[in-house]
C-alpha cells in the first residue's frame, strides 16, 4: 500500500489510495475526500490501472474543485486514453448534479463538448464519429445551477447520424436565453408530420406551445406555419409554405404581457423571397434598444417582456433584398416613434445608416447613390423619450446630391443643453442669402419645438460668407444682402448674458436698390455698447447721411425703457449747434465700476460748427441715471478748426474752465476742486482775463499755487489769493492749503507794483507774517500767525504800522526770539513812534487760541526798561522755565535779583538763587551769588555758590544740589 499527496490534494484534503507494482500503479486506485465537519474519509472517485496506465471505468476529480463543491469526470479509459462519453458532475452539499459532458473517439481525441457557459446540454454516444442511440437534452434556467432533462431522442444505429422517431430538440436558432424547443417526429433524418414549437416553463411552470406546423414525408414545410424568430423568443411569424418556400402574406406576432399575440408586422413572399412593402422585426437583433427605450420585467415563463415598446422596420423588398429607405420605429403606448433608418441600393447593399448610438437621425431617399428629395433630421429628446424632428430640407431630383431650397440644419455637437439649428436657403448645394441661427429656448416655434433666434450669417450667390454673428458676443445684426450690399430691413438683437434670450433692441432700413445706404428712422448702438453702457442713438438717415435731430437714450439696470439723456442736430451729415453727447472712445465699464460709481458716465456739452467742436466743452457725470449739470467733471477748449487747444488733466483734482478767443483765454475762468474720495467738483476760485485777447489776468484771483499744481498728495492741495494788474501779481497774496475740503492759511507773499516779490514767509516756518507793503515798506495792519505741525495757522500776534511805513504804532503782540515748540512766549504792550512804552507783559501761549498766562514783564520808557521786571532767561523753554526778577534803572539791572524756576506750569514759582548788582546802574554783579550750573535742568537742579567782585568771580565756588 502506498499513498501520494499533491499540493491540490493537500488543499482539499484529497487522498489517492492504491498499489504500485514494479514502481508502476496497478490495479484499483481510489480517491478519498474528507468533507468539512466530517471525521472520516469518503470515497469520491477512482478506477483501474494496468501496468501504470488507466483502463476501464474512471471517476476523476477536477483540480479546479474547491472546498464548497467537488467536480468529477465520469467515463472510460482505453490504454490511458479517454474514449466514448464522459459526463461532468458537480457534488455539493451531498447532492450530485450533471453539469457537462464530452465525447472522445478511439484515439482519445475530443470530438464533441458542450459549451461550459451554455444553459443547454446534449448528452449521448458517438460511433465512428457519428451520434448513435439515445441522446438527452438538459436545460438549466439562467438563475439556477441545476440542469433538468427537457428532451432528446434517438439516432439510428447504423452510424449514419440520422435522427429517428420522436424528438424534443433545441430550436433552429439555438441560444441560451431563448428557452424554445421543437417537438415532433424524424424519419430517416427528416422531420415529418406535425411539429410543435414550445416554450420551456420556468419555476415549475408548464410548457407552452407557441407555434408549429406540418412537414411532408420529404422533410419540407407545407401549409400554415407559426414560426419562432431568431433571438426573439416572444416574436413569431405566421404564414404559409408551398413546397418548402414561404408564399403570400406573412404576419409577425408578438406575445404581450398577458401572453396574447398581437400583430406587429407583415409582408409578402413570392417563391420564398420577400417582396414589396414590409413591416418587420429585425431577425438578427433583439427587438429592444436598451440604450433608449426598454423597461424589462419577468413574467411567469421567464420571458423578458418589453413594457416600454418594441422595435420594427418599415421598407421595401425587391427579389428578397432590401431597397430604398428603411425606417425603424419603436412602439410606445400604442404609438410608433421613429428611432432609426438605413438606405439600400438596388442590389440590397446598405449605403447609408444612422449610427445606432447617435441621438441624431437623418432620414430620406437615395437615387443612384445620391441623396434626393426630402430629407428630415430628427433628434432624441431625452425628456420625452422619443425622436422629434428638428430640421431637414430638399436635395435635387437629378441625383447630384446638391441641397436646394429652404433647409434647417443642426450644429455639430447638437445635444440637450446646446440645441442649435441654422435656417436658410441652398442654391445648387451652396448656402445663399440670410441664414438664421436658433437655439432651443423660447420666443420662436419651429417644427413643434420652441427655438429662440440667437444669431445669423449671410452668403452671396456663390456661397461666400459675407457676414456672420460672433457667437461670443451678445449682439448680432439680422438682415439681407444684394450684390454684397445690405438691403431692406436690418434688426439689431441683444442679450446681456448667455442664459438670457436675445431681443430686438434697434435697427432700421437700407435702400432696396442695393447701394448699401441707410435711410429713414434708425436706432443704433453706441460704441462699446454693453450691460453697463446701455446707450442707443435714435434719428433719421437720408441717402446714407444723418439728418435732423438725433437723440441719445440710456437705460439703467432696473429700467424697462430708454430715456433721453442727450443728442443734437445733424445738417447734411455734420453735427451743428449745441450737443450733449457721450465719449465714443471709452471702454465699456466693468460691473464693479458700475456699482462703485453709481452707473456714472461722462457727458460732454458744447457746440459744433460745420461738424467740428469749437469753443468750450464741459464734461458732466450721469449719476444714479440722471444728468446733473451741477456736477462738472472736466472740460476742454477747441479753436475754429476743431483743434483741441486746452484740456484739463483727467487725473487732476482741479479743473480750470473758461473761454478762449483767438487762442487766448478771455473773460471769466473758474477753478474747481474735488477731494480724493469724492467724485464731485466744487468751485473754489478763479478770476478774469482781459477782453483784448492778450491773455492777461486782471483783478482778484483765486488760483492754484505753483506748489499746488505740482502736488502729488491726494489729500492736500494749495491755492493762493490776490490781485493781478497788467498780468502781474501785486500787493498781498495769501496761500491756502485745501485739506479735507477745508481752507487753511499756510503762507503769503508780497509783490510791488512791478510784480516783484518783496517779501515771502518761509514755507518751512511755523510763523507767518501777513500784511501790506507800500513803497516796499510795511504799512497798516500786520498779523502774526502760528501753526504747530499738525494744526492750522492761528493768529497769535501782530499790530499796526504807520501809513508811511516808518515804524510800529499802538498795541502790539510780538514773539520771543526763536519762538516755537516749548518756547511759545509772546510780548504784549504798546509802541509809540516805533518805541516801546508803558507796561509790557510777557505771556506763555500754552494752548493756541485760548487765554494766555502772564509769566513776566515790566515797564518801558522809550524802549528802555525801568523799574520792577520779571525777565526770561535766554534759554527759556517750558521744560526749563528760568526767570529773573529784579529792578532796572535806565535799562541796567540794579540791586537784588532773584532767580526763579517755574514749578507747576507758571502757577507756582520757586526762588532757587540770585544775588546783587551794583547800585550805580552798571549791571555789575557783586557779593554772594547762587547761580545755575551749566548742567542745570528742571530735574537736575545743580547750583553754584560763590562771590563776585566788580563783576568777576573770585574765590571758591561750590556746587550744590537743591532737589
Amino acid at each position: 500500500m502506498f499513498n501520494t499527496i499533491s499540493y491540490f490534494q493537500q488543499q482539499l484534503q484529497i487522498t489517492f489510495d492504491g498499489q504500485y507494482k514494479n514502481t508502476k500503479k496497478d490495479g484499483k486506485w481510489d480517491v478519498f475526500y474528507k468533507f468539512p465537519q466530517q471525521q472520516k474519509l469518503q470515497k469520491i472517485g477512482g478506477g483501474l490501472y494496468g501496468n501504470g496506465v488507466k483502463i476501464g471505468k474512471w471517476i476523476e476529480i477536477d483540480e479546479k474543485s474547491v472546498l464548497d463543491y467537488i467536480v468529477s469526470y465520469n467515463g472510460e479509459y482505453h490504454n490511458d486514453k479517454k474514449v466514448g462519453l464522459w459526463t461532468t458532475l458537480k457534488k455539493k452539499s451531498g447532492i450530485e448534479q450533471l453539469c457537462g459532458s464530452a465525447n472522445y473517439d478511439e484515439d482519445g481525441t475530443e470530438i464533441f463538448k458542450n459549451d461550459e457557459a451554455s444553459n443547454f446540454l446534449q448528452v449521448g454516444e458517438f460511433k465512428n464519429g457519428k451520434k448513435v442511440g439515445k441522446w438527452n437534452i438538459f436545460y438549466k434556467h439562467y438563475n439556477n445551477d441545476k440542469f433538468q432533462l427537457i428532451g432528446g431522442g434517438s439516432y439510428d444505429t447504423e452510424c449514419e447520424g440520422f435522427k429517428i422517431g420522436n424528438w424534443v430538440e433545441l430550436s433552429d436558432f439555438n441560444a441560451d436565453n431563448r428557452e424554445i424547443i421543437y417537438k415532433g417526429e424524424y424519419k430517416y433524418g427528416k422531420r415529418v408530420g406535425q411539429w410543435d414549437i414550445v416554450c420551456i416553463g420556468a419555476y415549475n411552470k408548464p410548457e407552452k406551445k407557441i407555434g408549429g406546423g406540418q412537414y411532408d414525408d420529404n422533410g419540407i414545410k407545407i401549409g400554415l406555419w407559426i414560426e419562432d424568430q431568431q433571438l426573439n423568443k416572444y416574436i413569431t411569424n405566421q404564414g404559409e409554405y408551398n413546397q418548402g418556400k414561404k408564399v403570400g402574406k406573412w404576419n409577425i406576432l408578438m406575445r404581450n404581457s398577458d401572453d396574447q399575440p398581437q400583430q406587429i408586422g407583415e409582408g409578402s413572399y413570392e417563391n420564398g423571397e420577400k417582396l414589396g412593402n414590409w413591416t418587420e422585426c429585425d431577425e438578427c437583433k433583439d427587438v429592444i434598444n436598451f440604450s433608449f427605450y426598454s423597461q424589462l420585467t419577468l413574467d411567469g415563463f421567464g420571458f423578458q417582456i418589453c413594457q416600454g415598446g418594441y422595435q420594427i422596420h418599415r421598407g421595401e423588398y425587391k427579389m428578397g433584398k432590401k431597397v430604398g429607405l428603411w425606417k425603424n420605429f419603436i412602439e410606445q403606448h400604442k404609438n410608433f416613434q421613429l428611432c432609426g433608418s438605413a438606405n439600400y441600393d438596388d442590389d440590397g447593399t446598405e449605403i447609408f445608416k444612422n449610427d445606432e448610438a447617435s441621438k441624431i437621425l437623418q432620414v430620406g431617399e437615395f437615387k443612384h447613390g445620391k441623396k434626393v428629395g426630402r430629407w428630415d433630421i430628427f433628434y432624441w429628446d431625452q425628456k420625452k423619450a422619443k425622436f422629434e424632428q428638428i430640421g431637414g430640407g430638399l436635395y435635387d431630383e437629378q441625383g447630384s446630391g446638391n441641397k436646394i431650397g429652404n433647409w434647417i440644419e443642426y450644429k455639430t455637437g447638437y445635444k440637450n443643453n446646446s440645441q442649435i439649428t441654422f435656417n436658410g436657403e441652398y442654391n445648387n448645394g451652396k448656402k445663399v442669402g440670410l441664414w438664421k441661427t436658433y437655439k432651443k429656448r423660447k420666443n420662436f416655434k419651429i417644427q413643434n419645438q420652441i427655438f429662440q433666434l440667437c444669431g445669423c450669417s449671410n452668403y452671396d450667390e456663390n456661397g461666400i460668407e459675407l457676414y456672420t454673428s460672433d457667437k461670443n458676443l451678445n449682439i448680432f445684426y439680422l438682415g439681407d444682402f444684394m450684390n454684397g450690399k445690405k438691403i431692406g430691413r436690418w434688426d439689431i438683437y441683444n442679450r446681456w448674458n448667455k442664459k438670457q434670450d436675445f431681443y430686438k433692441i434697434g435697427g432700421g432700413s437700407y435702400y432696396e436698390g442695393g447701394n448699401g445706404n441707410k435711410h429713414g428712422k434708425w436706432i443704433e448702438l453706441s460704441n462699446q455698447f454693453g450691460f453697463y453702457r446701455n446707450l442707443i442713438y435714435c434719428g433719421e438717415y437720408k441717402n446714407g447721411i444723418k439728418v435732423g435731430r438725433w437723440d441719445i437714450g440710456y437705460k439703467g439696470e432696473l429700467e424697462k425703457v430708454y430715456k433721453k439723456i442727450g443728442g443734437g442736430t445733424y445738417a447734411n451729415g455734420m453735427k451743428i449747434g449745441k450737443w450733449i453727447e457721450l465719449n465714443e472712445q471709452c471702454q465699456e465699464i466693468t460691473k464693479s465700476q458700475y456699482y462703485q460709481f453709481h452707473d456714472a458716465f461722462e457727458i460732454y456739452q458744447g457746440n459744433y460748427k460745420f461738424g467740428k467742436k469749437f469753443g468750450l466743452w464741459e464734461t458732466f457725470k450721469i449719476q444714479n441715471q440722471i444728468i446733473n449739470f451741477n456736477i462738472l467733471s472736466g472740460s476742454a477748449n477747441y479753436d475754429e478748426d476743431g483743434t483741441e487747444i486746452f484740456k484739463n488733466d483727467e487725473a487732476s483734482n482741479f479743473l480750470q474752465v473758461g473761454e478762449f478767443k483767438k487762442g487766448k483765454k478771455v473773460g471769466k475762468w473758474n477753478i474747481f476742486f474735488k477731494h480724493y474720495n469724492n467724485d464731485k467738483f466744487q468751485l473754489i476760485g478763479g478770476g478774469s482775463y482781459d477782453t483784448e485777447c492778450e491773455g492777461f489776468k486782471i483783478g482778484n484771483w483765486i488760483e492754484l499755487s505753483d506748489e499746488g499744481q505740482k502736488s502729488t498728495n491726494s489729500t492736500k492741495y494749495q491755492i493762493c489769493q490776490g490781485d493781478y494788474k497788467f498780468y502781474k501779481k501785486i500787493g498781498l497774496w495769501k496761500k491756502f492749503n485745501i485739506i479735507y475740503k477745508n481752507l487753511q492759511l499756510c503762507g503769503s507773499a508780497n509783490y510791488d507794483e512791478d510784480g516783484t516779490e518783496i517779501f515771502q514767509n518761509d514755507e518751512t516756518s511755523q510763523i507767518l507774517y501777513i500784511g501790506e507793503f507800500r513803497n516796499r515798506k510795511k504799512v497798516g495792519r500786520w498779523d502774526i500767525l502760528y501753526g504747530r505741525s499738525t494744526e492750522e495757522f492761528i493768529k497769535i500776534g501782530g499790530g499796526q504800522y504807520d501809513e508811511n511805513g516808518n515804524f510800529k504804532i499802538g498795541q502790539w503782540i510780538d514773539l520771543i526770539d526763536s519762538f516755537g515748540y516749548n518756547r511759545e512766549v509772546i510780548y504784549k504792550g504798546e509802541y509809540y513812534c516805533g518805541e516801546k512804552v508803558g507796561k509790557w507783559n510777557i505771556l506763555y501761549v500754552g494752548v493756541v487760541g485760548k487765554e494766555h498766562n502772564i509769566i513776566g514783564g515790566g515797564q518801558y520808557d522809550n524802549s528802555i526798561k525801568i523799574g520792577k521786571w520779571t525777565d526770561l532767561s535766554d534759554s527759556f523753554t517750558s521744560n526749563n522755565a528760568i526767570m529773573y526778577k529784579g529792578e532796572y534803572k535806565n535799562g541796567n539791572k540794579v540791586g537784588l535779583w532773584d532767580i526763579l524756576l517755574d514749578w507747576m506750569y507758571f502757577d507756582k514759582l520757586k526762588i532757587i538763587g540770585g544775588g546783587f548788582y551794583d547800585k550805580q546802574g552798571y549791571s555789575i554783579k557783586i557779593g554772594q551769588w547762587m547761580e545755575l550750573s551749566e548742567q542745570f535742568t528742571k530735574f537736575c537742579q545743580i547750583m553754584t555758590i560763590g562771590e563776585y567782585k566788580n563783576g568777576r568771580k573770585v574765590g571758591t565756588w561750590n556746587e550744590i544740589y537743591i532737589q
